[in-house]
């Protein structure tokens, strides 16, 4: 993780985490898995939906054999697997953005440069390919 963030830093870039769940809840994902990265609440889904066109899934999606197999090697590999805050959005697909800009005044301003957008909950790009992507933006 430390090498990720000296390339970011390199590529003269910042990491910002955008979840779709009320603050407090965010606070405890933040405790369970232990990053320090700035992160903002996104309760209207504005910027998850309208801008950066993330979708949800349906029951089968969230529920489905690569997610429940993705769980289980995780909490057999002795991770500790996050747990949802009640009355959240469990179908909710995250994903991640690669965005040119800064955040000015509480608004996104810049253009996007890359939109990866999840299949199932345990769909992400590794670290490597987030990273080789930024290196070519």
């Amino acid at each position: 993780m430390f090498e990720a963030r000296e390339r970011i830093r390199a590529s003269n870039a910042d990491v910002l985490v955008v979840c779709h769940g009320a603050p407090d809840g965010a606070r405890d994902w933040i405790k369970a898995v232990g990053h320090d990265f700035p992160m903002v609440s996104d309760l209207d889904k504005k910027m998850y939906s309208d801008i950066f066109g993330f979708q949800s899934g349906s029951f089968f999606t969230i529920f489905g054999l690569s997610s429940i197999s993705y769980y289980v090697r995780a909490a057999f590999s002795g991770r500790t697997l996050p747990v949802g805050s009640p009355g959240a959005d469990i179908y909710q697909l995250g994903g991640n953005v690669i965005m040119e800009g800064g955040n000015e005044d509480g608004e996104l301003k810049g253009n996007i440069l890359y939109t990866y957008g999840s299949k199932n909950p345990a769909d992400r790009p590794s670290i490597e390919d987030l990273l080789k992507e930024l290196e070519i933006k």
